[in-house]
């Protein structure tokens, strides 16, 4: 182990520096919009977060701008169809939609640019669904009261009215109308992003940062789901709500199964049918209620759950009836943190190691291979995955490899890795300061980190999808393309 050890810290590490603002997808903190400027083609919202941008014509999202600074003022010029920021800082900057990226910009385009639009008169403004205008202010059905920060309007229709804590509503000013326009989650730290039934769905977590229970909106908030197409377009909201039956918005995990979209909460599984925007939970589990479950799987036509206490599945989405997968060799249960497939065996990467079922029984890694693995007994392991003839899991600060009828040996170290996901013959790996992407077959590898631009202060998750680098932390997301950087 030591003269492997010697050998890699050896090795040279290639990184993804100076990461282009091209790249950056979106920071998910959209709730409290200040400013609305634009044309009768673009509207152009300054949030928190960053830039989200309207198409009115796709009647779409289309983009979402962040330039990793704060962004103290936006306006729009008119005559020459450009898009300014004013940073905290005082930088000027003009966007250039056609190569999505932000440029300096002079103080006088910056003089000579205006809101574009016009102020609205809200008086009489009715609200769809169950919020109420209030003159000043805008009350949800939970009685959360968000002040009215601006309202403007576009092409003498295109109604915009921001709020301090609701989110934009958009609507006819003609008719006086708006309806509640959410993007993106409700907390911004991302718990999980998968690319499933063709859509991007991301989670979030609040309960994990300490969200719930303290001050403002986001506070009350049970968390939400969002989907969006793979071209980033078509952004849907769906916030935790009761009467929803998605009453628990902690989301650890999403697997697409059986035509529905399935959730991984901290209180038992939930089902969602993309056809309706209906969910359904299901709470017992385990033999208790409200189990954490803390990743999905879909082994041998059934989906499999790792929960605090074991592993559980479900054979029909149409049956409620959700059987337990055995006992693991620990008294009262063991958390299990991941599952993996191998032909027939289900890998589990648990609390006190890994565990394979095989041949109806739990068995320990030493078990199945005659060999002592200390490595992969009674310790954490936060992940495992099988490719080819290799298993690789997580050991403290190192991504263990086996390969089949060896010993083990250390493929790489990171600080806190957490995550290990495979797309062909690259391996991602998710760590507390980024993402390393190890190509398993040229022994090569590139590290996507966040001092090199991702926003955030650590990562939370990742994904991989149609060339894209996804990476979620506790900031929100940033989509990379992987292209120019792989190993």
């Amino acid at each position: 182990m030591a003269a492997a050890l010697a050998a890699l810290s050896a090795l040279s590490v290639s990184y993804a520096a100076n990461l282009q603002t091209r790249d950056l997808l979106f920071i998910s903190t959209h709730k409290s919009p200040t400013q609305v400027v634009g044309d009768s083609k673009m509207a152009y919202l300054l949030t928190e977060g960053g830039i989200l941008c309207y198409d009115y014509r796709r009647q779409a999202w289309v983009d979402n701008l962040n330039v990793g600074q704060i962004i103290q003022s936006i306006r729009y010029s008119a005559s020459r169809s450009k898009l300014y920021a004013l940073l905290a800082g005082g930088a000027l900057l003009e966007y250039n939609p056609a190569f999505r990226r932000f440029t300096d910009a002079s103080l006088d385009e910056w003089n000579a640019a205006n809101d574009a639009g016009k102020p609205a008169d809200l008086t009489g403004l009715t609200l769809s669904e169950n919020d109420f205008f209030m003159g000043d202010a805008i009350r949800d059905k939970y009685m959360r009261r968000a002040l009215v920060t601006q309202g403007r309007v576009f092409d003498y229709d295109n109604l915009w009215v921001l709020t301090d804590g609701l989110g934009p509503f958009y609507g006819s000013l003609r008719r006086k109308q708006a309806s509640s326009f959410r993007f993106g989650l409700d907390f911004p730290a991302t718990s999980v992003i998968e690319s499933e039934g063709g859509q991007l769905w991301f989670g979030s977590c609040p309960a994990d940062y300490g969200a719930v229970g303290g001050n403002g909106i986001s506070a009350q908030s049970n968390g939400s789901l969002v989907k969006a197409k793979t071209d980033l377009t078509g952004w849907k909201a769906y916030p935790a709500t009761l009467e929803s039956g998605f009453g628990d918005g902690c989301v650890r995990d999403v697997k697409g199964w059986k035509d529905y979209i399935w959730l991984a909460t901290d209180k038992g599984i939930v089902r969602h049918d993309p056809r309706t925007g209906m969910f359904l939970t299901y709470r017992h589990l385990m033999g208790s209620v409200d189990v954490r479950v803390n990743f999905l799987h879909v082994h041998e036509g059934n989906l499999y759950a790792a929960t605090e206490r074991g592993v559980c599945y479900l054979e029909s989405p149409d049956r409620e009836e959700i059987k337990t997968l055995g006992e693991l060799p620990v008294s009262g249960g063991v958390e299990v943190f991941e599952l993996s497939s191998k032909d027939k065996d289900l890998w589990a990467a648990t609390r006190y190691g890994l565990q394979v079922f095989q041949n109806g029984a739990w068995k320990s890694l030493n078990a199945v291979s005659s060999k002592d693995v200390p490595e992969a007994s009674n310790v954490p392991n936060p992940s495992v995955v099988y490719h080819d003839t290799t298993l690789y899991w997580i050991y403290e600060n190192r991504v263990m490899a086996k390969p089949r009828k060896q010993l083990p040996k250390v493929l790489l170290e990171r600080n806190a890795p957490f995550r290990l996901r495979f797309d062909g013959d690259i391996l991602y790996v998710a760590y507390a300061d980024g993402v390393a992407a190890y190509d398993v077959r040229k022994q090569l590898w590139n590290d996507f980190r966040l001092v090199d631009g991702i926003p955030g202060t650590k990562v939370t998750c990742v994904t991989m999808a149609d060339g894209f680098l996804f990476v979620g932390t506790d900031a929100g997301v940033e989509r990379i393309a992987l292209r120019p950087y792989l190993p």
